[in-house]
C-alpha cells in the first residue's frame, strides 16, 4: 500500500465524516472533529491480504498455510491485536495456482482493501508474477515459496532454503554409502530449480545420477517413469515435487518391485501417510513440527509449543506452521515499525531480532530474504506408530 493511497483514504474518511455531520444539521465541523474522523480510520483493523491456491494442484498445501494464518490471527487478536489494540483481519483470494490469476487477485485486494502486506502460498510462479506489483505498491509479501532473483526487494520467504531441502537428502545418501541415484521431478519452477541445485550437490558429493525423468503435476500413473529409472539400477530414487503424485510414485515403486528407498521432500502429512502405506521404503525430508515428539528438548522452540497449544488437533502441522510463522513475523515487523506503512514494515523485517519459528530461525537481511541459515530439517520415516528420525543433517 502506497503512502499516497493511505493519505487519500484518510482524506476520504474526513470528507465522509464532514458530509455525514452536514446531513445531520451540523454546519460547523471543527478541526478537532475532522482529526478524530481521520484518526478513526487508523484505529480500525489492520488488513492482511492472503493469496493462496484453493482450487488447483497446490490446494492441499496452500489451504494448510491459510489455516495456519487464520489460527495465528485468532491468537494475536485474542492477545490484544497489534499497535495498541487493533485487530488483524485477512482478505483471502484464490489464485488457483495461476500466475495471471494471482496478479489479478493482488490488484483486486490492493485496490479494494489496502492491505499492509500480503501473506502468500506456495506458487513460486505466482509470487514472481506479483513481485513487480509489490515493489510498485511498496507492500511487503511474506511467501511460502522461492524468492524471485530478479525482483526480491519486497518479498520474504518462510520456506527452508532449497539448498537445505535438497542437501538433507544428499547428505543422507552419502552417509549411507549410496553411490548412485535417479531423479524424478515435476515441471514447476520450484522443482526445476531444485533439480539444478541437487545435481550440483550430488556431483560435489561424488554421487552419480543414473537417470532423470519428468512427470506432470497431475500424473495418475508413474510406472513408466519409475520403471525407466529403476533400469539404471540406482541406489535410491529422489523425488522433487509435492502433492498427490508422491502417492502415485510410491504405488509405482511397489508395482515395479523396487527395493531402493524413495526419498521425498517436504510434504503434507496426508500424502506422506498414503505414500508410506503404498511402499515400505519411503523416506521424507521432515520439518521440525512433523517430528516434534522425537526432537531433543533443546531443538523445541517456544513458537512450536505455542503453535501446538493453539492447534492441538492438527494432524498435519508443517504447512500450518508456515502460515503461523508468517503471521508472527508480520506482527513483529508491524510492532517494530510502530506503523502500517509498507516501507517501515519492510525495514523492520530486516532490522528486527531473529524469530525462532516453527520451521526454523528467521533472521532476514538485505542480502538474504529467506533468513534461515542453519538447516532445520530432518530425514524421517513415517508409520502409524509415528515419525522416526533416521538422519539429522549437519546443523
Amino acid at each position: 500500500m502506497t503512502s499516497t493511497s493511505r493519505r487519500l483514504g484518510a482524506l476520504a474518511a474526513t470528507a465522509a465524516a464532514a458530509l455525514a455531520l452536514t446531513a445531520c444539521g451540523s454546519s460547523n465541523l471543527s478541526s478537532g472533529s475532522s482529526t478524530e474522523a481521520a484518526g478513526g480510520a487508523e484505529e480500525g483493523p489492520v488488513t492482511i491480504g492472503v493469496l493462496v491456491d484453493q482450487t488447483a494442484y497446490l490446494k492441499s498445501v496452500d489451504e494448510r498455510v491459510l489455516a495456519g494464518i487464520e489460527s495465528a490471527v485468532d491468537a494475536v487478536n485474542a492477545n490484544g491485536g497489534v499497535l495498541g489494540g487493533r485487530d488483524l483481519q485477512v482478505v483471502v483470494e484464490d489464485m488457483a495456482a495461476d500466475p495471471q490469476k494471482q496478479v489479478q487477485a493482488f490488484q483486486k485486494v490492493a485496490s479494494q482493501d489496502e492491505p499492509v502486506l500480503f501473506l502468500n502460498g506456495f506458487s513460486s510462479a505466482g509470487n514472481a508474477a506479483t513481485a513487480p506489483l509489490a515493489t510498485s505498491e511498496q507492500t511487503p509479501m511474506i511467501v511460502a515459496s522461492v524468492v524471485p532473483a530478479d525482483d526480491d526487494e519486497w518479498i520474504f520467504s518462510t520456506i527452508t532454503p532449497m539448498r537445505y531441502e535438497t542437501g538433507t537428502r544428499v547428505e543422507y545418501v552419502a552417509d549411507q554409502g549410496i553411490t548412485s541415484v535417479a531423479l524424478l521431478h515435476d515441471p514447476t519452477p520450484y522443482n526445476k530449480l531444485q533439480l539444478d541445485v541437487i545435481a550440483g550437490q550430488l556431483a560435489e558429493a561424488g554421487i552419480t545420477v543414473t537417470g532423470v525423468e519428468e512427470h506432470a503435476t497431475d500424473s495418475v500413473d508413474l510406472r513408466p517413469q519409475i520403471s525407466k529409472l529403476l533400469s539404471g539400477q540406482p541406489g535410491a530414487i529422489i523425488k522433487l515435487s509435492t502433492g498427490p503424485t508422491q502417492i502415485v510414485a510410491a504405488k509405482a515403486m511397489s508395482d515395479s518391485g523396487a527395493t531402493v528407498p524413495l526419498i521425498l521432500g517436504i510434504e503434507s502429512k496426508a500424502n506422506i501417510d498414503q505414500a508410506s502405506a503404498a511402499y515400505s521404503d519411503v523416506l521424507v525430508t521432515a520439518a521440525p513440527l512433523q517430528v516434534f515428539d522425537s526432537l531433543d528438548e533443546s531443538a523445541k522452540t517456544d513458537a512450536m509449543t505455542s503453535f501446538l497449544e493453539a492447534n492441538p488437533d492438527s494432524d498435519d502441522p508443517t504447512y500450518l506452521g508456515r502460515g503461523w510463522d508468517a503471521v508472527q513475523i508480520a506482527v513483529r515487523a508491524i510492532e517494530e515499525a510502530g506503523s502500517t506503512d509498507g516501507q517501515a514494515i519492510r525495514d523492520a523485517l530486516i532490522a528486527m531480532d531473529p524469530y525462532e519459528g516453527t520451521s526454523g530461525s528467521y533472521d532476514y537481511t538485505d542480502e538474504d530474504h529467506y533468513g534461515i541459515t542453519v538447516n532445520p530439517d530432518y530425514l524421517a520415516r513415517f508409520s502409524p506408530a509415528g515419525a522416526e528420525i533416521v538422519f539429522t543433517p549437519a546443523k
